[in-house]
């Protein structure tokens, strides 16, 4: 007798044996990555186990006040930790897990019911290295500083600039306007993003140009063209350094600005960061931060490169409690006097 297999039968078997390879595969993979794992773990002594806590602590900007050290326990060490509200005590918890993957310890959690305390414990093997007590506290804050980005020079000139839109870090391209400036605009606006416009001397395009030397309707009509093409803009900037601001036709643009609420910064108001290298921008960058003092805000204006190297900085800093907001919340803050 001739057998056969129809083809919804054959497709049957084959994604069977395709499902059951797959799951072989796995299971293979996942003892083989246990069995690494445990054979494959960082020895650790109590010490470095302490000064491991003590960092991870730190890095949410957790000062050595808010960290009381408990003598007389049982244990090597054994600590309480006061935390502010505006962190949570599981973001610690997962970053104490994430400093201490691969190393040969257990870390043991217990949130105590109704106290807000939760119980921490570090092992290596059946011996508790360190015990630890944190606790929300009211009265106790991190540094509150604030700051946002305005990004000089950006142009979309590829995917790359383009990809940059997408990041979550919030900022405002600045762009002087131009035919290519309004189609950009358009594509920033597209993506949910928004732009804020600079005027100076540096405007090349009749349409968008403004002098001192017109006249009050065409500085209107050329203002009204700005105003119009742009009109999604968060803000405008005016280079407080041009021949324009210093001209007697800014004092009309600036009314003519305020008639519409749009606000309007000196570019001078905002923190310029200028630099030779990556490492430069950086260290600039680290002491303005520092520099601030609690409840301080800053506009900082950069440009796309040097932005693209701060966001691991940016990252750090919010980490240990800065706030990073859109220009457009600043702006608030930072009209310019009436010249």
């Amino acid at each position: 007798m001739k057998s056969y297999f129809d083809r919804k039968t054959a497709a049957l078997v084959l994604f069977s044996a395709a499902v059951v390879l797959l799951i072989t595969n796995l299971v293979v993979g996942i003892l083989k990555e246990n069995s690494g794992s445990i054979n494959n773990r960082i020895e650790v002594n109590g010490s470095e186990i302490d000064s491991l806590f003590i960092f991870s602590l730190h890095s949410f900007g957790i000062s050595n006040e808010w960290i009381a050290e408990r003598k007389g326990t049982k244990t090597a060490k054994s600590y309480f930790v006061k935390v502010p509200p505006d962190l949570s005590i599981p973001v610690i918890l997962r970053e104490l897990n994430s400093n201490f993957r691969g190393k040969d310890i257990t870390i043991n959690s217990e949130e105590k019911n109704y106290s807000g305390t939760t119980e921490t414990e570090i092992s290596l093997g059946k011996s508790i290295k360190l015990i630890a007590e944190i606790k929300y506290e009211d009265s106790i804050h991190r540094r509150a500083a604030t700051i946002s980005f305005v990004l000089r020079d950006y142009e979309l000139y590829d995917t790359i600039d383009s990809l940059m839109l997408g990041i979550p870090e919030p900022f405002s391209p600045l762009l002087l306007p131009s035919m290519r400036s309004f189609n950009n605009s358009k594509f920033i606006s597209e993506r949910k993003k928004s732009f804020s416009i600079l005027l100076d001397d540096n405007i090349s395009e009749i349409k968008y140009k403004l002098q001192d030397n017109f006249s009050e309707n065409r500085i209107k009509a050329t203002l009204f063209t700005i105003i119009k093409d742009f009109s999604n803009a968060a803000f405008f900037v005016v280079d407080d350094n041009s021949d324009l601001y210093n001209s007697t036709a800014f004092k009309l643009i600036k009314n003519e600005i305020d008639k519409r609420n749009i606000k309007i910064l000196k570019l001078n108001d905002l923190a310029n960061l200028q630099y030779e290298n990556d490492v430069q921008i950086k260290n600039d960058f680290d002491n303005l931060m520092k520099n601030m003092v609690d409840g301080e805000s800053k506009i900082i204006a950069v440009d796309y490169e040097g932005f693209e190297n701060l966001i691991p900085e940016i990252k750090r800093f919010r980490k240990i409690g800065y706030k990073i907001v859109h220009p457009s919340q600043l702006a608030q803050k930072e009209l310019i006097p009436k010249p």
